[in-house]
């Protein structure tokens, strides 16, 4: 684990592809705009979410956190990017 700062780093320009993507759906697809504003708000969340867990590492295992975050973080914007490509 290099730093903390690089891993919130990471996160958030994950977060920023992520939104850029569904900005992208809510200008060229105008009727599926509550979609896209959701998807935005839940990327907002899953950044939010991710950062503050980042800040509050516990004591004494910590690799192990990191590795958990990490591998849930790739999961979740996966799921995410699927998301926003089918809609």
């Amino acid at each position: 684990m290099a730093s903390r700062r690089l891993l919130k780093k990471s996160i958030k320009n994950i977060s920023s592809e992520l939104f850029n993507d569904c900005v992208l759906l809510h200008c060229t697809h105008p009727e599926k705009t509550s979609r896209s504003e959701e998807l935005m708000q839940e990327i907002l969340l899953l950044n939010v979410e991710y950062v503050k867990r980042i800040n509050h590492t516990g004591k004494g295992s910590e690799r192990q956190f990191y590795r958990k975050l990490r591998k849930e973080f790739v999961e979740k914007a996966i799921a995410l990017s699927k998301t926003i490509s089918e809609a």
